[in-house]
């Protein structure tokens, strides 16, 4: 074609062409795939076709205000992992479910409703509260394109839940490990109420710290006599010391008895240096000496009993530790073994009772200042300060919280912590360390005190004796408690006379009395959300597997929610309630500090949403390792906005190559092809393994190392010439576009799970292609159709894919260093592109391509117009500018002759225009 007959050549050549749009605009177009998905009931009917359960069981959030950052990274998680399954064949049904009981709501509604309303009114208010939130919460997680039955989910406060608590803890109780007792546990001075370990958290506090005198009620000590004998306490809660009965020794702690100024005191010898400075070592003797040895106590008229206790240490303090058994897990149990006797100084507001005596109604930090001051007018006081160190906090007000005796209803673990351990070491947890952290946790837990003394939960059966105040569980209560709130009358233990729950002639198994009175406690709510496996397991049956195959939570549910299922299930069921517990960490943000309003980093996911859309929160979650903490901020937004751009726009222009809508498959593909959809299908497995070992972030960086490396950057690039400059019939643009389709299904299969919304919009743009038949959403898609590993498309090619790897493991690095020199060459104004390069290279011989195929292999991959191939070990000969050639008008290649076009070029306008 000469000059005189140029057209205009732009029109001929073959440009993507789709309608998917380069900006996604995800805050608006989100909300249309969420209704298509519910509209068209795309989940429901998704597992329609399923028949292999695998269940995700739900650890219920707590119905109590909008969804945080950890909210959308725990729903998340769980969402890919039920994705995962039901696109490989799985019915992964998803119950969501809500915790709803509790003090966090009822005191808000206190707040609202005032402290001295009813306990009816408290729960009817509390149960609106709940019931708000959870309508607010569940639009927020589908917003996130959670799939779940969210018409359908579990709530911890509906009357059958409710009915199914008192059912399975009265089970417990036949079984004997239900009982009452006045013992020591945490409890809460501000929330009034005793709380369960895992409602404890710890923080530095500073308390005070003294160290004072007991005086001893003995002066002979093996013969020798001791006037002004006294033994050294060190203690950081003063308030306790109005209860003290004992105190205790190390048996096998060697004790001096030291003389300082004109008294002798007793203190651990290795610690006496530290609390007394300079002193006079007069005698030494082991702690079991100062057994049934008495001492004053140093404010009431009173003994305090010497006792010996192995847990007395001498790392810190005194070695001799004051025993109050009314404030103390360990000093109760001392107490109980030397039956002294238990006595809490505290109200249930924290304020000194009757038996705090001249300290009553004092706040217990009151208490402390006036405990030291009279200490120090006895002359008792050797020296006080300020002690920073852990303390237990009310993990609900925040507050410190105080060990008292009250009596409460236990749960007994501890004769059957082998058993949780048993059951622990059959489950799978990820990471591994898990195992660790919940084993500790076991072991190191006391008997579950299961009561509370609230108004908003599930009221405990039992009665007490007005004559003798005997705690008395009764079957009959919890069968009338429970045919109440079945029959919609859930407020009936608020409402009616004792004579109504119990039968008629009942009298106390201990006096015989029959005057009675209802409990005023309800179950602690780790009871509530530890028995989800049960109602899952009773409810859904039919669709929930139990064991379910994982539980996913944050890693401070080994202490909540992963340790009360397990409790609960080992002792109602024999097994743990789980095959796997994957755990996730806490959001931090880039400081790695913990989200909070006054450090002004809390970030929200609404917010995200509206800015961003939902996608963007979805591949933030899995954009570092989850099972670690998980960081935030406007930095890593933007990568992660970054990487989204560069997936979509892959997938954008994979849909534009097949614009063009090819149907015949062709008859053989060429080797480039072939060596790119072996590496889809390593990819492939690479992705599966990861999913299935829950290691999403991995995904994500496969995901997109394939987008940007393999596909954007290699095989995408190289195929841009063929793609626009070749006949639509020629069979390497038709080899090269049922590669990329196979690749694109590929794509959009894989990453549904993460990238939810981004794979149903492309599979909705996804020509129907090569005889290909969409189905109505990519969540409809099996892995026979769309996976290259489940067909059997390369089998036919076994020898291509073995010359290919090995054709292209020595080309790859060669175009590497190519690119340099170009890269090089451009800077310097050399040459403007790749395709003005002639290119001489040395190659092994590879005699199944032939001279012809290689060289065109050859010239594609490195993108240039002219290679000169000789043989040898692989390297890069030469790079010249093509200077004789002249550059083709239409795709831009350069070529020697005397017209404007390339053969080929020529060729396909002539086509175009006849």
């Amino acid at each position: 074609m000469r000059e005189s007959e140029k057209k205009d050549f732009k029109d001929t050549i073959f440009l993507p062409r789709t309608d998917f749009p380069m900006k996604a605009n995800l805050p608006e177009l989100e909300p249309k795939i969420i209704d298509f998905w519910e509209k068209n009931k795309i989940y429901e009917r998704a597992l329609e076709t399923k028949s292999e359960i695998f269940s995700v069981h739900d650890g219920p959030p707590y119905a109590n205000g909008n969804i945080h950052l950890g909210h959308a990274l725990n729903k998340i998680i769980k969402d890919i992992t039920v994705k995962y399954n039901l696109i490989f064949g799985k019915k992964a049904d998803f119950i969501p479910g809500w915790d709803c009981h509790g003090l966090p709501i009822e005191k808000e509604v206190e707040k609202r409703i005032g402290k001295n309303s009813s306990p009816t009114e408290i729960r009817r208010q509390s149960r609106k509260y709940a019931e708000n939130f959870i309508g607010i919460q569940r639009e927020e997680f589908k917003r996130l394109g959670v799939f779940g039955k969210w018409n359908e989910p579990y709530i911890t406060m509906s009357p059958d839940y409710e009915a199914m608590i008192i059912d399975s803890i009265n089970e417990i109780w036949k079984k004997g490990r239900i009982y009452s007792s006045y013992r020591p546990v945490f409890w809460c001075p501000v929330c009034s109420t005793a709380l369960a370990e895992a409602e404890v958290e710890y923080k530095t506090k500073k308390s005070p710290s003294i160290y004072f005198l007991f005086p001893a009620k003995f002066s002979e000590i093996e013969g020798e006599r001791f006037e002004k004998l006294f033994a050294v306490v060190w203690t950081t809660t003063p308030w306790t010391i109005p209860a003290n009965f004992a105190l205790a020794f190390n048996p096998e702690i060697n004790y001096i008895i030291a003389k300082k100024d004109s008294r002798y005191l007793i203190v651990a010898e290795d610690l006496a240096s530290q609390v007394l400075g300079d002193f006079e070592k007069v005698k030494v003797l082991k702690g079991y000496f100062f057994e049934k040895k008495v001492f004053s106590h140093p404010l009431f008229d009173r003994d305090s009993l010497g006792v010996i206790a192995e847990f007395v240490s001498k790392e810190e303090g005194t070695g001799i530790v004051h025993i109050a058994p009314g404030h103390g897990e360990e000093d109760f149990e001392v107490g109980k073994r030397y039956g002294l006797p238990v006595e809490s100084v505290l109200d249930e507001f924290g304020r000194g009772n009757e038996n705090a005596k001249q300290y009553k109604s004092y706040f217990y930090t009151e208490i402390n200042q006036k405990v030291i001051e009279d200490i120090e007018k006895k002359n008792l006081l050797l020296k006080k300060g300020e002690y920073e160190h852990s303390y237990p906090h009310c993990w609900r007000c925040k507050n410190p919280i105080v060990f008292r005796a009250t009596k409460q209803w236990f749960i007994k673990v501890q004769d059957i912590k082998d058993k949780f351990i048993e059951n622990i070491r059959r489950v799978k947890w990820i990471p591994d360390w898990g195992i660790t952290r919940i084993e500790s946790t076991v072991m190191a837990r006391p008997d579950w005190c299961i009561s509370r003394q609230r108004a908003w939960g599930v009221p405990i059966p039992y009665i007490i004796c007005k004559n003798c105040g005997e705690y008395i569980w009764s079957e009959y209560t919890a069968e009338k408690i429970k045919q109440d709130i079945l029959s919609g009358r859930g407020e009936s233990w608020w409402e009616e006379d004792i004579t109504y729950f119990i039968p008629e002639n009942m009298t106390c198994p201990t006096c015989k009395s029959n005057s009675f009175e209802k409990g005023k406690d309800v179950f602690d709510v780790w009871i509530d959300s530890g028995l989800s496996f049960r109602y899952m397991k009773t409810k859904y049956g039919d669709n929930f597997s139990f064991p379910a195959d994982v539980y996913i939570e944050g890693t401070d549910q080994h202490r909540g929610w992963f340790q009360s299922s397990l409790i609960l299930s080992v002792i109602l069921e024999g097994k743990a309630p789980y095959k796997s517990v994957f755990t996730h960490g806490f959001i931090l943000d880039e400081f790695k500090r913990k989200m909070s309003k006054s450090l002004g980093n809390v970030v929200s996911p609404s917010d995200i949403i509206k800015e961003s859309g939902a996608e963007i929160v979805r591949v933030w979650a899995v954009f570092s390792d989850p099972s670690e903490d998980v960081k935030i901020s406007e930095k890593i937004l933007s990568e992660v906005v970054d990487i989204y751009r560069k997936v979509r726009n892959t997938i954008r222009f994979m849909l534009g190559a097949l614009g063009d809508n090819p149907q015949v498959v062709p008859e053989k593909l060429f080797p480039q092809d072939i060596y790119f959809l072996r590496k889809l299908e390593e990819m492939e497995k690479e992705i599966d393994s990861h999913y299935k070992n829950m290691e999403y972030h991995k995904v994500l960086r496969k995901v997109h190392f394939f987008a940007d490396k393999i596909l954007s950057g290699l095989f995408l690039d190289i195929l841009k010439d063929t793609l626009y400059c070749d006949s639509p019939d020629s069979p390497r643009r038709l080899s090269g576009q049922f590669a990329i389709f196979t690749i694109l299904k590929s794509f959009l299969f894989l990453i549904s799970p993460v990238f939810s919304f981004l794979s149903e919009e492309a599979y909705q743009h996804l020509p129907e292609v090569f005889g290909f038949k969409k189905r109505e959403s990519i969540f409809f898609e099996l892995p026979d159709r769309m996976l290259i590993s489940f067909s059997n498309l390369l089998e036919r090619y076994e020898k291509e894919k073995k010359y290919a790897e090995e054709l292209f493991s020595v080309l790859i690095p060669l175009r590497e260093k190519l690119n340099e020199v170009t890269d090089k060459m451009r800077k310097e104004k050399v040459i403007g592109s790749s395709l003005e390069l002639k290119v001489f290279i040395s190659l092994p011989d590879f005699p199944y391509f032939g001279a012809e195929l290689l060289k065109s292999i050859v010239e594609e991959l490195f993108i240039v117009s002219k290679v000169f191939i000789t043989s040898g070990e692989p390297a890069l000969l030469k790079v010249e500018k093509y200077s004789e050639a002249r550059k083709c008008l239409r795709c831009w290649r350069y070529f020697e002759g005397e017209n404007d076009l390339c053969v080929r070029c020529s060729d396909v306008v002539s086509r175009f225009y006849s």
